[in-house]
């Protein structure tokens, strides 16, 4: 190409407007919270008793507070993460807060606590639903467990269906599972502005992540959020765990020194 064409075609590499408002928000917070908080480990190992999951004296609104004092614009938090134990109720999987007859007696919804307390003080809601997880690696679980692709409907119970709302997919026990818990993130708790999926596979086996129809089901359901994969499709993952991104090097083609 010319360097006429190439200067044209750069000045239209813009951000989308998902892209532009989470470049806007410039500092959002992490909150990493279950059941590993309780037992000492860094990572679960999806095989705790959800028992043990006994937070005291949850206070979601003192969470927003705190960040907006400090300048947050919102955060995000785990609602899966590797250990596949889930802050909220779910029809797919007894491994949650669901279970826990020690916090709330099988009550409690931490995603809900926190979108409201969020919503309240006018932050962004970000969740995080790890693709992984050791709690459906186990013995007789749907993570890599060989099942074939097949035709299924999410969400699978027709009582699940927000706006009639319904998503036509091909996918193996383990994917199917997971659209439904996504479903249930993307339709139960108001505005999602923000959606990680984290590709750390911890438990050494091969699942395929049906990647594109979770990017459906999420456009479809909560068009504005920003989703995080390695590869996009709004924004990516940095690289490393320190939080620092490769130096940019901005250059003109027509740029010449004196």
């Amino acid at each position: 190409d010319s360097a006429a064409t190439i200067i044209a075609n750069a000045a239209n590499v813009v951000p989308s407007a998902r892209q532009l408002a989470w470049e806007r928000a410039e500092q959002m917070a992490f909150i990493h919270f279950g059941v590993n908080t309780f037992d000492g480990r860094e990572w679960g190992t999806g095989t705790e008793d959800p028992n043990i999951f006994t937070p005291t004296g949850l206070n979601t609104d003192q969470w927003a507070s705190s960040l907006k004092d400090n300048g947050f614009k919102g955060a995000v938090l785990t609602a899966k993460h590797h250990d596949g134990f889930l802050l909220f109720p779910s029809k797919a999987s007894t491994f949650g807060v669901a279970s826990d007859r020690a916090w709330q007696g099988g009550n409690g919804d931490v995603v809900r606590n926190f979108a409201d307390s969020m919503h309240r003080a006018g932050l962004k809601v970000g969740i995080y639903l790890s693709p992984a997880d050791l709690h459906e690696n186990q013995p007789g679980g749907k993570f890599a467990n060989g099942s074939p692709a097949r035709a299924v409907t999410i969400p699978s119970d027709p009582a699940e269906v927000v706006n009639g709302i319904t998503f036509h997919l091909n996918s193996d026990d383990y994917n199917t599972y997971y659209e439904n818990t996504l479903y249930e993130l993307m339709s139960r708790y108001g505005g999602i502005d923000e959606l990680w999926l984290d590709g750390a596979n911890p438990t050494g086996r091969n699942q395929p992540y049906n990647f594109s129809d979770w990017i459906r089901i999420v456009r479809g359901l909560q068009p504005n959020a920003a989703i995080e994969n390695d590869g996009g499709p709004d924004i990516r993952w940095v690289g490393n765990e320190n939080g620092y991104a490769r130096q940019m090097i901005s250059y003109h083609p027509l740029w010449l020194p004196e």
